[in-house]
C-alpha cells in the first residue's frame, strides 16, 4: 500500500496480485480492493493508474468472503455499504 499511497498504483497492484497468487488472505484482498477504489484513488496525488469500480467491487466481495471465513467480521455482515460508496 505504500507504493499506492505514493502514486505508484500499478506497481502496488502488481505486488498485491503476486501476494494473492501465493496466498489470498482478507488483508491482501482488502488492499487490492482499495487499490481500485475511486474513493482512495481520488486522494492520491498523480496516481499512475485509474480507479476501476468493477475490480474494486470484485475484490471487496472476495475480502468479505475471506473476512467471514477468517472470523474478522460476522457472517451476518454485509458488504453492500462499501459497494454503494463506489458509485
Amino acid at each position: 500500500m505504500r507504493l499506492i499511497d505514493q502514486g505508484q498504483v500499478q506497481a502496488g497492484r502488481t505486488r498485491l496480485r503476486a501476494l494473492a497468487e501465493k496466498q489470498l488472505t482478507a488483508e491482501v484482498a482488502w488492499s487490492l480492493a482499495r487499490s481500485y477504489d475511486p474513493n482512495l484513488i481520488a486522494t492520491i496525488a498523480s496516481p499512475d493508474a485509474p480507479a476501476e469500480v468493477a475490480e474494486a467491487e470484485r475484490w471487496y466481495r472476495q475480502w468479505h468472503a475471506l473476512a467471514i471465513k477468517e472470523g474478522l467480521v460476522p457472517g451476518t455482515s454485509s458488504v453492500d455499504r462499501i459497494l454503494q460508496s463506489l458509485r
